[in-house]
Formats: C-alpha cells, sequence, structure tokens
C-alpha cells in the first residue's frame, strides 16, 4: 500500500464531516485511513462510528496535543507515506489520490500545492510548495503539511517532537531535509483544500519556537552560508540587495571576528560593492579589506542615516 491518510481531530464535528465527506468520494480507493480524536465531546465519536466500515483505524481518547495525536496515528500507519488531513481540510477534488498515487515512490518528501479557502470553502488562493527545495526556505517557512507526503519509515523511526506546540511539524521537514539529508520531489497537483486560521497561523509563536531551534542546531555562520547561497543564485536586484544587508546585519551585531567576516563574505565581494548605495558600498570594501576602524565610523554614520 503506497499511502496512509491521518486525521486527527478534536471537538470540530462540522469539519470532520468535511474531511469525511472528501476521503470518501476519492474515485481511487488504494489508501487506508486512520483518525485520531481526542475525546471530542460535540458528537465526532459518534459521526467516526457512523463511517467506521470507510476507516481502517480510529479511536477517541485523550491526548496530549497535536504532535502527540499524529504520533499515534503514525503508530498505525501501514502505507509507504503518510499524508495528513486533519479535521476541516479537503482534498482538492474527487480525484486527487488516482492522481497523485503514481508519484509516491522516489522521494522521501513529495509535496504537492494546496488551495486557502475560507471558512465556506470559496477559494482565497493558492499556495505552492517549492519546485525545487532549497534549505533557506525552511529556515524562513514551511512546506504546506497537509499537501506534503511523508515517507512513513521516517515518522517511525523519529516521531514528531511532542515539546513543540506548533512548529513540530516544521521541525520533522526541517530536521530530515536540511540536517539529514533526505530527498524532495514536488509534483504540480492541487492536493488540499486548507481552512484559513487555527493554531498553525499563530505566527509570532511559530517563529519563536521555530527560531529556538535553528539557533540549537545551526551556528549563526551556518545559517548565514545558507542564506548567502541562496541569495547569490536570484538574479533580482532586491534579492542581491539581501546580501548587503545579511553583511551588514552581521557586522552590526559583532557575530563573526574580522577574519571569520572577511572569509565569509569575500565570496560575494562584486555583489556587496555593485548592489548596494554609496556608503554602503564604502563600509562593505573597508569591511572586506580588513579596514575594521573606518568601518566603524562608516557605520555610525549609516545609523544615523537609518
Amino acid at each position: 500500500m503506497r499511502l496512509s491518510i491521518i486525521t486527527i481531530n478534536y471537538n470540530n464535528r462540522a469539519g470532520l464531516q468535511k474531511t469525511v465527506d472528501s476521503v470518501k468520494s476519492q474515485t481511487c480507493k488504494d489508501f487506508e485511513w486512520i483518525v485520531i480524536d481526542g475525546g471530542s465531546t460535540d458528537g465526532c465519536k459518534e459521526l467516526i462510528e457512523q463511517y467506521q466500515n470507510a476507516i481502517t483505524y480510529w479511536c477517541s481518547e485523550p491526548d496530549r496535543g497535536i504532535f502527540n495525536a499524529m504520533n499515534k496515528g503514525v503508530k498505525h500507519a501501514n502505507g509507504a507515506y503518510c499524508l495528513f488531513l486533519n479535521s476541516g481540510d479537503r482534498l482538492h477534488d474527487n480525484h486527487v489520490i488516482e492522481k497523485v498515487i503514481p508519484h509516491l515512490s522516489d522521494s522521501d518528501f513529495i509535496t504537492g500545492n494546496e488551495c486557502v479557502v475560507d471558512s465556506q470553502y470559496q477559494e482565497i488562493r493558492i499556495r505552492k510548495n517549492p519546485a525545487v527545495f532549497d534549505k533557506y526556505q525552511l529556515l524562513i517557512g514551511c512546506l504546506w503539511h497537509q499537501s506534503t507526503f511523508i515517507r512513513t519509515c521516517l515518522l517511525k523511526e523519529r516521531p514528531y517532537d511532542e515539546t513543540f506546540k506548533v512548529v513540530g511539524d516544521w521541525e520533522t521537514t526541517f530536521y530530515q531535509l536540511v540536517l539529514n539529508n533526505k530527498t524532495y520531489k514536488h509534483i504540480d497537483i492541487l492536493v488540499s483544500d486548507f481552512v484559513e486560521g487555527g493554531i498553525s497561523t499563530d505566527l509570532k509563536y511559530a517563529r519563536e519556537e521555530s527560531k529556538r531551534m535553528i539557533d540549537s542546531c545551526l551556528s549563526q555562520r551556518e545559517q548565514d552560508t545558507i542564506a548567502l547561497a541562496y541569495f547569490s543564485k536570484k538574479g533580482t536586484e532586491s534579492d542581491k540587495r539581501q546580501i548587503s544587508e545579511i553583511a551588514y546585519t552581521a557586522f552590526a551585531n559583532d557575530y563573526y571576528r574580522q577574519q571569520d567576516y572577511i572569509e565569509l563574505f569575500a565570496p560575494y565581494k562584486e555583489i556587496l560593492v555593485h548592489y548596494s548605495t554609496l556608503y554602503h558600498r564604502l563600509f562593505n570594501l573597508m569591511c572586506l579589506s580588513g579596514h575594521m576602524k573606518v568601518a566603524r565610523l562608516l557605520y555610525g554614520l549609516l545609523s544615523k542615516k537609518a
């Protein structure tokens, strides 16, 4: 079996009904479906019982949060890949599984696209996962999880970290793709409808959690190296200017000793000189030539101008 669809739910009967209708209507039935309910009190258990013939495994019991529930689902998964389609989410149309199954074979993470919808399931926008994976994209963002198929063995060997409140799914993706060099493939298929809102949209808290995780496993130099490689490959002037911003921030915060600073940014000297204002250009040249006292004076002027 190629696919395990895992749905977690808690007191969201209306949303769960939408997910049930979506999964049951698939033209291709070559998947198993696992439903983990957190002991709902709004009739969800009765709804699950109503459709239990279509469900491979289900339970309704208290859990310790989102990622504990997701780990429960993974424990019962037998498919080669898992897709987390939580209550309220829908497969975009009746043929999604039929279209996706042929692609589930040669990569650890296989991503499609998603349609963000409002509470009435009217389209707001389309969000595409990246066509080609780059480490920097996970430093600043995430893969759209409800349109991402993850090799099940990875989730069994290293379950979601349940200490995270919001970004446990992102942390797993970051660990496997950035730190563990697992493989990635994008398929240009609309996989899911995602209702805007919910805990994952608590961006401030999510950024705080992800920043703590990144800082614990990547040094500032490693983070800057990833960002520099990303922006140096981009073509726009705005992207090139980001390299100057990274260098300026590193200097302002004293991230590096003089020689370390020069070693890190010297390969980007041409960009630093050509894609910056006059003051920044002089500042960058002084830094890269080791004239840090002059650079410090220019930094003072730049700070006043800002």
